[in-house]
């Protein structure tokens, strides 16, 4: 693995689907790989503006040395970079992203990278993650990455409410009708997926808010 791929890009770190978008995935270090698992977390994902939400990557593979990432943040409805991004240890910002300085040592089997975003402007924003497990002999070869879930993040104008965590009109826990039919299921016991299932939590927020304004 080298120690900056520099495939990893706006591009890799969006996954197919974003519109102006030259390559969905890194081909300089092989193809998404299913022995590769990404997880993208984050503390919060329903914020007021410039509240800091907290973020996780971690990179899981059961041979590998070293792990590398590529983070990006763009609004929900278009494909420009939005908010903030903050580095955190063994990361640096580069052209609006968050990706490493340098590789990151796997400690059985794993690799975890935490930093920050934040936005002054408020709206839904999507963070997109990708995460390289590399075998660490400074070749492209024998090298696997894959995406992370992305991660929704609502940022509520000044006048609004950004509780998630109870429905204040019935002062009942969100369950599967405020979530569009799909229940919330943080530790993804149901789904036997790691990490927590926050974007079914984010339209869920979503459609709480849009509920309590049909209200008033």
């Amino acid at each position: 693995m080298l120690i900056v791929f520099a495939c990893f890009s706006a591009a890799f770190a969006s996954p197919g689907g974003k519109s102006g978008v030259a390559a969905a995935g890194c081909t300089c270090h092989g193809g998404d790989s299913e022995e590769t698992t990404v997880t993208l977390t984050a503390d919060k994902v329903a914020v007021a503006i410039g509240e800091v939400v907290n973020l996780t990557l971690i990179v899981e593979h059961a041979s590998a040395k070293v792990a590398g990432l590529d983070i990006a943040a763009k609004g929900l409805d278009d494909d420009t970079y939005g908010g903030d991004l903050a580095k955190g240890s063994n990361t640096r910002v580069s052209s609006h992203e968050i990706t490493h300085s340098e590789p990151g040592e796997m400690a059985g089997g794993s690799f975890t990278y935490d930093f920050t975003w934040s936005s002054e402007a408020g709206g839904a924003f999507k963070l997109y993650g990708a995460g390289l497990a590399g075998n660490g002999d400074d070749e492209k070869t024998g090298d696997r990455w894959a995406f992370a879930d992305s991660v929704t993040i609502d940022v509520a104008d000044a006048d609004t409410d950004v509780d998630a965590d109870t429905d204040t009109d019935t002062d009942t826990p969100l369950d599967s009708a405020d979530t569009g039919g799909e229940p919330v299921d943080p530790c993804g016991c149901a789904t036997g997926e790691a990490g927590l299932r926050l974007v079914p939590l984010a339209a869920g927020v979503a459609a709480l808010r849009r509920k309590r304004a049909s209200t008033r």
